[in-house]
């Protein structure tokens, strides 16, 4: 992502994303937007040296739903983006 792409997230989602760009440019933090019926409804931070979830949150820095969340790991997973 860009920093253009994460200030619109940010806006999408009610939330900071725009402040991780400096975080995703230096590789410190990845971020990965989810999307349901083509429409971002969700945001999860990943740490790219243990490969596990930060923070993984829907509008409003609201938590997701366990069912969401357990389909989005399953598919992080086979990607090899999570462990």
């Amino acid at each position: 992502r860009d920093a253009r792409d994460l200030r619109e997230w940010s806006v999408r989602l009610q939330n900071c994303l725009d402040t991780y760009v400096g975080a995703v440019r230096s590789r410190r933090t990845w971020i990965v937007g989810v999307r349901q019926a083509g429409r971002l409804v969700a945001a999860a931070e990943i740490d790219p040296l243990r490969r596990k979830f930060v923070q993984f949150t829907g509008v409003g820095n609201q938590r997701v739903a366990a069912e969401m969340r357990a389909d989005v790991s399953e598919r992080l997973r086979e990607l090899g983006v999570l462990r």
